[in-house]
């Protein structure tokens, strides 16, 4: 799930992420907004392993209609994605579970 602090508005999110052949990772979120429109957003994800964790960063323009620049850092722990996010006009999380 996805929800903004700065707006109230929340929906579900799913994400794939694929491990490169240089160590790098690429994701790709799929967003749902106001239970009927859908974004996409392709992100390089920077994480780092930490003990029994994984430190993440990620940051994609999504352009001027969508509110430009995103960036989140978070991390993974026990299969939990969870990050906070922000923009020029927004902040909020992300939640996600391994399926």
């Amino acid at each position: 799930r996805w929800a903004s602090e700065a707006t109230g508005h929340g929906d579900v999110l799913r994400c794939i992420i694929t491990k490169q052949a240089d160590g790098a990772y690429d994701a790709w979120f799929r967003a749902r907004f106001m239970k009927v429109f859908n974004g996409e957003y392709h992100a390089a994800l920077e994480a780092t392993r930490h003990g029994d964790h994984w430190r993440l960063s990620a940051a994609a323009d999504l352009g001027f209609l969508a509110g430009g620049v995103y960036r989140q850092e978070g991390q993974i722990r026990d299969g939990l994605y969870s990050t906070t996010y922000q923009s020029k006009h927004d902040r909020g999380r992300l939640e996600m579970r391994r399926q």
